[in-house]
């Protein structure tokens, strides 16, 4: 093989890399769903913080507050940093804690984006998050302040 072909091969291949990477990081972006009872159609990054650590327990209108989580995987990871700020293993900790010392419940937890998707539709009040382009059906996405 002459030098500008491998150049090229490897420069085919790294552009492979990047899309695939690309598309890893979207769909690890997490995005927050609601039950349709939830008042509004956003919610702010403190807010969301306070739900997952237990110091916020109702919405705006007074309803309590049902959140969840995915166990495990990227966009739990993206979501647990990005809204949560804190690292998976960092709120784990947190809820053992809790639990531990009885002044928290932590959030239910589910297996799959799917299963998130039918709990947060069926229950008042819940709010979780799931994968970009995941099916989102009888949820209420909400968008992030």
């Amino acid at each position: 093989m002459n030098s500008t072909m491998h150049k090229t091969t490897s420069l085919l291949c790294l552009g492979l890399i990047l899309v695939a990477a690309g598309a890893v990081t979207a769909a690890a972006e997490p995005v927050v769903i609601a039950h349709s009872s939830v008042p509004g159609d956003a919610v702010d990054a403190s807010t969301l913080q306070g739900i997952y650590l237990g110091k916020t327990s109702t919405w705006s209108d007074g309803s309590p507050v049902a959140p969840a989580t995915i166990k495990g995987g990227d966009v739990t990871d993206a979501f647990l940093k990005s809204y949560v700020k804190k690292s998976s293993s960092q709120f784990a900790s947190f809820w053992k804690k809790a639990v531990f010392t009885g002044t928290g419940t932590p959030p239910k937890e589910f297996g799959s984006d799917a299963e998130m998707v039918a709990w947060v539709a069926a229950t008042p009040g819940a709010v979780g998050y799931v994968s970009a382009g995941a099916a989102t059906d009888g949820c209420k996405v909400f968008a992030v302040n």
